[in-house]
């Protein structure tokens, strides 16, 4: 009679600990019939077998004989659940997190203490917390840790550490691989509770089942692997869908194999690609599709896979543009591709990057069907690259690590075209990173001797508003060294003679009507980038500073100007910068509706107050830094650029009659003045190529001066020999 009496307690007084308890939910993923086989298998009905209490040698303490004549369980004020508690106390780890659970429901806490006092007597390792855990359910020690419950400090403790135990035992790999082969078990009900025992372990647990499933070789079939994967939601299935997308084409087809098995609809994309990609052999197309017509009546043709994968790349798009914006970077957590293209790796990032990856994932599929167009691949490459560079941002191209598609390795060396369209590309969605790297490959192409360098594109380059792309321009055309007149050889001498100055640290142009609020900002601003303030006053002056040899590479708005208004002064600026390639702090006390809505929906600019504290300032240079696309250059790239610059001014200079199409008559002042920290060899070269009576005229005090030696002299006088000889 007790057992049934407890069974209908238990039901009546904690239902929801029932169901949590219940591995066969309404959610049963093999729909098999709800049993309470599982939970009969723990105890009687769910309640708790008399025990005779232990007989004590010690006689009862006097507070002792107090507490059992207050817990008589004749008492008739006592609850009838406590009374039965008392006549059947909780034996088994189980019991007791199942009477915890009741207790706390029914608010009693002096029981709820003596029961965690009888678990911390045990002296539970982790498995036997976790087994209490699971018992009660994860709201009842939720719960008991807020502020009103009544029991102590200690206690406490021991209920944060029953919390933490489901989840510290399910992250054991052995554990782990231990629920995996029971997924292979002929009871669902023992696949089932697998699946929710893996549940505990999260993304260790996907991450051991998604490295099974692309081995082959696990005791479960794959798409039970699958399935117990899509049941972790979101984790599980951006997991999956990286899988999908590996290079190594073995993994890849286990992969798609096994979520074509799967009824869920989480993977259309892949599905519809994976029919009509070129890069899939015909076995592995006749087996996803024989798998899905399984499902489906019919399958979609290679148009309809195109437009419906074309419709998911501009939403994702759509949605990687948005997240660039969201100035609450917050760091995440997503799945990636592993550099060898065999597994999936758990990586940090932030929602702008995994963004970022759903759409390089919906551009590849796209760019690998059978029927893609070359604009496709283009697309797809720049995300590609964009991708590359947020993954290991530099302004060095990566040597290794990151493998290069097949689709794409054999299209960027085919020919400059292909990697200037994808530049192009990557310019139109502002792209940054991507217009870097491609820029990169086309001159790592040509110096490995796949092609010429495409002066007449790298001369174009050289009026870009974007400083970096000058630069690796510049860069470009010097390792090419060309010996005959081309289109960019000015704009090259003042790139150059820009890129010399950029050892100095950054620029920071603050623009103001105020004097005194520019004044106050440039000391932070100088503490922050260690390098130059240049202030101007009105939006003209400040269009005028960014197209100066030397421009700014962060700016900041102090106070409005009378030229223009902020919010075009806003446009004007980003529009000389680059869209986004710079940062932009807006530091005005007050700012317009429409001027803030423009601020949160353009790219690279913040908005903040000015403050007279170092550390907020260094939060507002933080900001702008991490809003950018490319971010700033370190001070070893700022050396290694600003080196390459005066070893091409050196060279064209030394040598007049193999580089005189360089107009160095026009930028003589400016070279000298970049040379000037340069050897006394270089400078004497430098005047000697400029061929003026000024030029000529400082040779000679060069030789004359009294710090000279006689080696130096020797060495002006040479110069000075030659430029007589070249121009009299």
């Amino acid at each position: 009679m007790l057992p049934i009496l407890w069974s209908g307690i238990a039901v009546f007084a904690s239902p929801s600990v029932r169901a949590q308890d219940d591995p066969f939910a309404p959610d049963d993923p093999f729909n098999n019939p709800a049993s309470d086989s599982a939970m009969e298998s723990e105890g009687t009905d769910g309640g708790f077998d008399y025990e005779e209490p232990a007989a004590s040698d010690e006689p009862p303490s006097p507070s002792a004989a107090v507490t059992d004549a207050k817990s008589d369980p004749l008492d008739r004020n006592l609850d009838p659940l406590i009374a039965i508690l008392r006549e059947n106390p909780p034996r088994t780890f189980t019991e007791l997190g199942r009477a915890i659970g009741w207790m706390t429901q029914l608010g009693h806490w002096a029981e709820v203490s003596k029961l965690l006092d009888q678990v911390n007597s045990q002296k539970p390792n982790n498995s036997q917390l976790a087994e209490v855990a699971r018992a009660a359910g994860s709201g009842t020690w939720i719960r008991l840790r807020q502020a009103d419950v009544g029991i102590d400090q200690p206690r406490r403790d021991l209920v944060t550490s029953i919390l933490a135990a489901p989840a510290n035992v399910a992250r054991d790999t052995s554990v782990i691989d231990g629920w995996i082969d029971q997924l292979a078990s002929g009871q669902p009900g023992q696949r089932r509770l697998a699946q929710l025992r893996l549940q505990d372990g999260s993304k260790v647990a996907v991450a051991r089942l998604v490295e099974q499933l692309l081995e082959g070789n696990a005791k479960a079939t794959s798409e039970m692997l699958a399935g117990s994967l899509v049941q972790f939601g979101s984790d599980g299935i951006e997991a999956l869908q990286a899988a999908c997308n590996l290079s190594d084409a073995q993994r890849r087809a286990r992969a798609l194999l096994s979520v074509a098995e799967l009824s869920s609809n989480h993977f259309p994309m892949e599905l519809a690609g994976a029919l009509h990609s070129a890069i899939n052999g015909p076995e592995v197309q006749a087996g996803i599709a024989e798998k899905l017509l399984k499902r489906y009546p019919q399958l979609p043709s290679e148009p309809s896979s195109a437009e419906h994968v074309q419709r998911g790349m501009f939403n994702a798009l759509a949605e990687y543009q948005r997240q660039r914006l969201d100035a609450n970077r917050l760091p995440i957590e997503i799945w990636l591709p592993s550099d060898d293209g065999r597994s999936v790796l758990l990586q940090p990032a932030t929602s702008e990057l995994k963004a970022l990856e759903r759409l390089y994932q919906l551009a590849s599929i796209k760019a690998q069907l059978i029927g893609s167009m070359p604009d496709d691949k283009a697309k797809a490459a720049a995300i590609f690259l964009q991708r590359a560079y947020h993954q290991k941002p530099s302004m060095q191209m990566a040597s290794g690590g990151q493998l290069v598609p097949t689709w794409l390795s054999a299209h960027m060396s085919s020919g400059p075209d292909f990697l200037i369209s994808v530049f192009r590309q990557a310019t139109q969605w502002e792209m940054h990173g991507a217009a870097v790297r491609s820029v990169q490959a086309l001159a790592g192409q040509a110096q490995s001797g796949q092609y010429e360098l495409p002066l007449d594109f790298f001369s174009d380059l050289l009026n870009d508003s974007r400083g970096i792309i000058r630069y690796q321009a510049l860069a470009a055309i010097a390792t090419a060294n060309p010996r005959a007149n081309f289109r960019g050889s000015e704009r090259a001498l003042a790139t150059a003679v820009e890129m010399t100055g950029l050892a100095s640290g950054p620029k920071t142009l603050v623009i103001g009507a105020s004097l005194e609020l520019c004044l106050a900002a440039e000391p932070l601003i100088i503490q922050q980038t260690s390098g130059q303030v240049v202030i101007v006053n009105s939006g003209r002056e400040a269009l005028r500073a960014l197209t100066q040899t030397q421009p700014a590479e962060m700016v900041a708005i102090v106070d409005r100007v009378r030229d223009m208004s902020l919010y075009e002064l806003m446009q004007r600026v980003g529009k000389t910068t680059g869209g986004g390639s710079i940062p932009i702090a807006v530091l005005t006390d007050q700012l317009f509706p429409y001027e803030l809505r423009y601020i949160e929906s353009t790219s690279g600019i913040h908005a903040a107050t000015l403050t007279r504290n170092a550390q907020q300032m260094e939060q507002i240079f933080q900001k702008m830094v991490s809003s950018l696309d490319t971010g700033l250059m370190t001070s070893e790239d700022r050396g290694q650029l600003s080196q390459v610059a005066q070893q091409f001014l050196t060279t064209i200079t030394s040598d007049q009659s193999a580089y005189g199409f360089y107009p160095l008559g026009d930028w003589h002042a400016a070279i000298l003045s970049a040379q000037a920290s340069q050897p006394l060899a270089v400078r004497a070269q430098g005047l000697s190529a400029v061929g003026t009576v000024d030029s000529q005229w400082r040779l000679i005090q060069l030789a004359g001066a009294a710090q000279s030696t006689q080696e130096d002299r020797l060495t002006v006088a040479s110069a000075f020999e030659k430029s007589i000889r070249q121009f009299g």
